[in-house]
């Protein structure tokens, strides 16, 4: 639940936010901002995925200017996330110790450093008997492949509110996909990597936009193939945390008894 609730957050942020440049609403801007702030309080890896996104809106508002009215809305949405987001580390430094919060904590206290590349490999493609991203959804890593061949030399003709989404996709896919602290247990296409989704099927359907000769097929082709992955991967159920627990209750009966098993 709270994968999804996180992305809807996420997504929603980025809509009120992209609305307040053509509406030229402030009020847009910042609830675009509070939107954005509170997608993770459901999930810490969406502050990544933030923070991405926002530096690379930035690079594209230079030069600032203070007459723009895009740069007030921008400062505007800007000053939101940073009030807020000192808001969250207060919150969680005064009843938990630790400004990113007890979650941070449980996953990072215990966790080394000689599984990342291991668990980098098992969240992006395949691992430990489980499908990451790109093996679950192959879909979307031919979508990434075709953007990084041919759409990055047409970068100019790209709309200007999808480059962030699409910068920050990718960018943060990478960055999650280290810093986690595990391979996503019982999960195929780990919930880690979740708001690095939205970037990565406009890649994708990009790529079968470029491929079809018909606007409607394409767009049926992508709708077809795309949106079943997307609930797949958000699919985070009593189901899957049973398996987990499951898995964990073998392996320890394994470890103590492992004759009596076979």
């Amino acid at each position: 639940m709270d994968v999804g609730v996180g992305l809807f957050l996420f997504v929603s942020g980025i809509v009120l936010y992209q609305r307040s440049k053509k509406n030229r609403s402030f009020l847009s801007a910042a609830l675009g901002g509070m939107v954005l702030s509170l997608s993770y309080w459901f999930r810490l890896e969406y502050l990544i995925f933030i923070g991405l996104y926002w530096i690379c809106e930035s690079f594209l508002r230079l030069p600032f200017s203070k007459e723009n009215e895009y740069h007030k809305r921008f400062f505007l949405t800007s000053t939101v996330l940073i009030i807020l987001f000192f808001g969250y580390c207060g919150f969680n430094q005064s009843f938990f110790h630790s400004p990113l919060g007890p979650r941070y904590n449980a996953n990072y206290s215990h966790s080394g450093f000689s599984n990342l590349f291991k668990n980098f490999i098992n969240l992006l493609f395949y691992g430990n008997l489980k499908l990451g991203v790109f093996g679950y959804s192959p879909f979307l890593f031919v979508g990434l492949l075709f953007f990084l061949s041919t759409q990055v030399r047409n970068w100019k003709n790209i709309p200007e509110k999808e480059k962030p989404l699409l910068i920050s996709s990718i960018l943060g896919i990478l960055t999650a996909a280290i810093v986690a602290p595990n391979d996503g247990g019982a999960e195929s296409g780990s919930r880690y990597l979740t708001p690095g989704l939205p970037g990565l099927f406009v890649l994708t359907s990009g790529f079968f936009r470029f491929y079809e000769p018909k606007k409607s097929f394409g767009e049926f082709h992508s709708t077809f193939f795309l949106r079943p992955q997307f609930f797949r991967l958000g699919y985070t159920t009593k189901r899957q945390r049973a398996l987990q627990k499951t898995q964990k209750k073998f392996k320890s009966s394994f470890s103590k008894n492992p004759k009596k098993i076979f």
